[in-house]
């Protein structure tokens, strides 16, 4: 089992190499390889060596725009547009989906993340969501189909981790979702990756590390075997609770009665508080990772200064042996 450090071609220069060229190495502070966060532009082939795996970009509301329901911003284009939604419609969509695997192909990653589920910028700030995640991961299987189908053998050139949300589509609850994707999606080379917070958010937060792990283990109890057995990596970090969920969140009325802008930006900070990406410090988690045994652990921290987010790693790798804490 690997443990892979995250990080993003959008941090500075100076912080990537603080990270592969840290105190002698990654394998100083316990990390065996990169999971780095990808985007629109080639990835920077010389980190090939410390990547193992890949984040590609995600959208928040694509299910909109490939069904028809909701249309993207006014004016948006580029770039913006496509971490807005990956396109005005299906077939830029799916030329977003192309260009992101392309562009992650530079550094020859194992595998890589890719959100199975979707937001809403109307309930961005809302725990009540009015998409059925069965259409959203039917839509969700029918998107990707077409992308990979341009490749190869119509195989992606590298496996696809489908990351479970809070939103509407995999939330890795139970199985259920897993069950469309297995017999939905049509190329063999999938897997999943289980992202502890998100599923503390879904299944309403938690009030300290040992209700988590109780919760989470709960979801785990509900998983059929093809499910445990697709696992390939898990995004590991906490924090969710269920008061700070509460907090900053509206109606859906109270939401819709903002300019769009002003719910996007209010979305940063609320996200930041629902999903704050902190370590387990207890070594109880071990136990709940051994269940699923991935490939990876990709320890997702996201402190804003890169020394704390190193730390925060190393306090949670730890927990596995084999590395001190700072």
């Amino acid at each position: 089992m690997d443990h892979l450090f995250n990080i993003s071609v959008f941090h500075a220069p100076e912080e990537i190499a603080a990270v592969v060229n840290f105190r002698g190495g990654l394998s100083a502070m316990g990390a065996d390889g990169l999971e780095l966060q990808t985007g629109y532009s080639p990835a920077p082939a010389d980190l090939s060596p410390s990547v193992t795996s890949v984040h590609l970009p995600y959208a928040v509301d694509w299910f909109g725009p490939w069904t028809g329901r909701r249309s993207p911003g006014q004016g948006l284009e580029g770039d913006w547009l496509r971490y807005r939604c990956y396109g005005h419609d299906r077939d830029s969509i799916i030329d977003s989906l192309r260009l992101a695997i392309r562009c992650a192909e530079p550094v020859e990653p194992v595998f890589g993340v890719m959100h199975a589920g979707c937001g809403n910028i109307e309930e961005i700030l809302c725990t009540e969501y009015t998409d059925d995640s069965g259409e959203v991961i039917n839509a969700f299987c029918e998107m990707v189909n077409e992308a990979v189908s341009s490749f190869p053998g119509e195989e992606p050139p590298f496996t696809l981790a489908f990351e479970n949300t809070w939103w509407p589509g995999f939330r890795a609850l139970d199985g259920e979702c897993f069950r469309v994707m297995e017999r939905e999606l049509a190329f063999d080379d999938w897997g999943l990756c289980i992202d502890t917070g998100h599923m503390l958010v879904s299944a309403g937060g938690a009030g300290g590390e040992a209700e988590a792990l109780s919760k989470l283990n709960a979801c785990v109890d509900r998983y059929p075997q093809s499910m445990i057995d697709r696992v390939v990596s898990m995004h590991l970090h906490t924090g969710a609770g269920g008061s700070a969920r509460h907090a900053e969140s509206m109606t859906r009325e109270q939401a819709m009665a903002l300019p769009e802008e002003e719910r996007v930006n209010r979305a940063f900070s609320y996200l930041g508080h629902v999903d704050p990406h902190h370590p387990f410090t207890s070594g109880e988690v071990t136990h709940l990772v051994e269940r699923l045994s991935p490939d990876c652990i990709v320890h997702e921290m996201s402190a804003l200064r890169i020394e704390d987010h190193i730390r925060d790693h190393i306090c949670q790798r730890s927990l596995f042996g084999g590395v001190d804490k700072l």
